[in-house]
């Protein structure tokens, strides 16, 4: 009887586990025709898992552009944030997984979070708060132009939570997941004239960058989750 148990648990976990990434992955979701769509997709799908990569990027710019964020994301959950339990299924491994997508006129940067779902909420807000900033950061020295745009999605193991949108300087427009607030993100991904084809190229990890420094010496502590 005990073994019966055993092997339905068993079961019911791998089909869960099957489950979450397949709609990671986009294999669950409805498929749309809003311009940006299918390049989101492909993109989200790169952040799923853990592969060797934590880096990706539409050119060699972006690409760095992601690890340095990722590097900067990844300090701060573990500097920062206390309490969260490592899961031995997460497909992140522990690891903070950006794709930027970088255009003339804005920057894309969809981050998948190590054991985000175990945030609570007003945690998952300070993090968003922290990610923004570094984000603003990072583009501020490429460009700082009134109608450049900027976009930071989080995302856990298969849903995404804050979605923020605005410019290199200012406060962002916050929300929530949801198929409206992903609908925000698919614009920065519709393809624009390149010289150049796309480029997903692995960036090593950075050292640590101003960025960085100063955002984890700052003295307030948010909640642990």
């Amino acid at each position: 009887m005990r073994i019966t148990i055993f092997v339905v648990v068993g079961l019911v976990a791998l089909f869960l586990g099957f489950r979450v990434f397949q709609i990671a992955s986009g294999g669950g979701a409805q498929r749309s025709s809003k311009p940006g769509y299918e390049a989101f997709m492909d993109a989200n799908r790169s952040i799923t898992a853990y592969h060797g990569q934590t880096a990706f990027g539409n050119t060699a710019d972006a690409c760095k552009l992601a690890a340095e964020f990722a590097s900067t994301v990844k300090t701060i959950t573990q500097t920062r944030f206390t309490g969260g339990k490592a899961s031995a299924l997460s497909t992140s491994k522990g690891e903070v997984l950006v794709h930027c997508e970088l255009s003339e006129g804005g920057c894309a940067l969809i981050a998948h979070i190590p054991e985000l779902r175990q945030y609570r909420s007003d945690v998952r807000d300070a993090l968003a708060t922290y990610a923004w900033a570094a984000a603003q950061q990072l583009v501020r020295s490429r460009s700082s132009a009134s109608e450049f745009r900027l976009a930071v999605g989080l995302r856990g193991a298969a849903l995404y939570g804050p979605v923020l949108v605005g410019r290199p300087v200012g406060p962002p427009a916050s929300s929530d997941s949801g198929t409206s607030e992903l609908e925000k993100l698919y614009l920065f991904f519709v393809p624009a004239p390149r010289a150049s084809s796309a480029t997903r190229a692995v960036i090593p990890a950075p050292t640590t960058t101003s960025a960085t420094a100063a955002l984890v010496d700052s003295p307030a502590d948010p909640p642990a989750p």
